[in-house]
């Protein structure tokens, strides 16, 4: 089950990558230079952990509050229309990487009609997961120069991890803003970093949080 699970998870990165070069044609003009390349990426998120509800089972409400980290890294492909020749450019990045999800929080169960306490836990969750990721980037040079450029703009960025050994599923999706540089070495090699913040929804099974993530991007590209 963990193999085909993996696999699955494979051709999803796959249809990913097969998406972003679609939109990269779709977008990019014959007359401009095209980037491709690839990049490391590390990112670290905080969130709080705040969710009431009512159980099926017993009827009973149930609250659930505390905080959430999380670290990530990993290896992604970069897309880019004009990375020189306009002040406009468009940025996608597919990634696969790896990570360490931590949450803590108090479970409190209450009596629905008496409003009354019926038990209360502290949970501690770890979980190791493949993340599966792809963001888009919006990039408004602010400064630009033959061989360098600086540039700005929002950014939205969807993303999935899974413990496969634990039975835990996560989808988050948000946006916010992003900034970076890039420095030509030569006519096709050009080195870029990017800096972003956004905020997240993170939804599973068992805790929703709405959290920051700061992540870092840093990439050897070439133009086409």
């Amino acid at each position: 089950m963990v193999k085909m699970d993996c696999c699955s998870g494979l051709r999803r990165s796959f249809v990913l990558v097969l998406l972003s070069v679609g939109i990269l044609l779709v977008m990019g003009t014959p007359s401009h230079a095209v980037g491709l390349g690839v990049a490391v990426y590390g990112g670290n998120g905080y969130g709080e952990i705040e969710k009431s509800y009512d159980d099926w089972a017993t009827d009973n409400r149930i609250e659930k509050k505390g905080t959430a980290r999380y670290i990530n890294y990993g290896l992604g492909l970069v897309f880019e229309t004009s990375p020189f020749s306009r002040r406009f450019s468009f940025r996608i990045t597919p990634g696969l990487g790896l990570g360490r999800i931590s949450k803590k929080y108090t479970r409190k169960e209450y009596d629905t009609d008496t409003d009354t306490m019926v038990s209360t836990e502290k949970v501690k969750q770890k979980y190791n997961v493949v993340d599966f990721n792809l963001t888009s980037k919006f990039c408004f040079k602010v400064m630009m120069r033959d061989n360098f450029n600086i540039w700005i703009g929002p950014m939205v960025k969807i993303g999935k991890s899974r413990d496969y050994g634990r039975d835990y599923n996560d989808f988050s999706f948000g946006g916010g803003v992003t900034a970076g540089m890039n420095i030509r070495l030569t006519n096709l090699v050009y080195l870029t970093a990017s800096p972003s913040a956004c905020i997240l929804y993170s939804g599973n099974s068992r805790v929703d949080l709405i959290y920051w993530e700061y992540r870092g991007d840093v990439g050897v590209m070439t133009s086409l």
